[in-house]
């Protein structure tokens, strides 16, 4: 099969792995804080593949000025990306994360365009922004609902604040990609800056006698996380970069809100009320503008 057509593949099971995640995730912070889920799953991660990163790296040695490309694509791929989504998907829910991370593919074109001098059409443009609107809408719709005093609106600017750590990593990661700096190495070395990071975060928010004691009933969720969302996932996605345009992988982005959205629906029992349904429309229409 050639390398693009296995790229596609992968990134459709990122989606799958990372749709189930959310809903996941958010059912799991009844029984343990954002930080120390992270944390946790990021030490099962980083557990499991340092016997690999071990042999990776004698297969495929770096160097040291390949480090500090690493701590940085780890730093906002991993740490910041992951401790604002997580945290504020405790103060908002599943649906409205969903339908503001399909903003995230938009501006990845957007930098692709201005940074990576990736092709970007009037058609693009106008869809990107007619699905900007679509998010926005999403974001504010607290205080259209509810008005100020409505908790989800600080949750929603710190899931958008993740998106754009997130787009710094992808155009970063293909402005750095090389024959010697493999997806892997990316993978792994970011699972153990999140495991320090997050394990320090831990301890900030709770102390360390709760951060280093695992919820049972958190378990399976950060077991899944680990394995499907982190150690797979992430390899596959580092994998696709590889071997397609930046803009191209993101298009892939739609498709997680969509298994996210109708988990949490039929679940988590969340409401996809009007403003949110105008908020998917104009996505949507963004979306099919902008990819054709």
């Amino acid at each position: 099969m050639p390398a693009k057509k296995i790229a596609f593949v992968l990134l459709f099971l990122c989606t799958i792995f990372w749709g189930i995640g959310g809903p996941l995730i958010k059912y799991s912070f009844q029984f343990i804080s954002p930080f120390e889920f992270l944390f946790w799953r990021f030490l099962v991660a980083s557990i499991i593949s340092f016997p690999f990163l071990v042999w990776y790296l004698k297969k495929y040695p770096l160097t040291i000025s390949d480090f500090p490309k690493l701590l940085i694509l780890s730093l906002f791929g991993t740490f910041l990306n992951l401790a604002l989504v997580f945290f504020g998907l405790s103060k908002t829910t599943v649906v409205e994360t969903a339908i503001i991370g399909s903003l995230q593919p938009m501006f990845v074109a957007i930098a692709g365009a201005l940074f990576l001098k990736e092709l970007l059409t009037r058609n693009k443009l106008f869809g990107i922004i007619l699905a900007i609107a679509g998010t926005l809408i999403a974001i504010v719709n607290p205080i259209i609902t509810n008005g100020l005093d409505n908790s989800n609106l600080p949750g929603n600017i710190f899931v958008l604040l993740g998106i754009f750590c997130w787009i710094l990593f992808v155009i970063l990661s293909k402005k750095w990609e090389s024959a010697r700096l493999k997806p892997f190495h990316i993978t792994s070395i970011s699972f153990f800056t999140g495991l320090i990071g997050f394990f320090l975060l831990s301890i900030f928010t709770v102390g360390i006698e709760q951060a280093t004691t695992i919820p049972q009933k958190a378990l399976p969720a950060i077991l899944y996380m680990a394995i499907f969302g982190s150690l797979i996932a992430f390899t596959f996605y580092e994998y696709a970069l590889t071997k397609i345009e930046a803009s191209q992988v993101e298009i892939f982005s739609y498709i997680s809100p969509i298994w996210s959205v109708i988990i949490a629906v039929i679940w988590l029992k969340e409401k996809f009320d009007p403003i949110l349904i105008i908020s998917a429309i104009f996505i949507v229409i963004g979306v099919v503008i902008a990819e054709h």
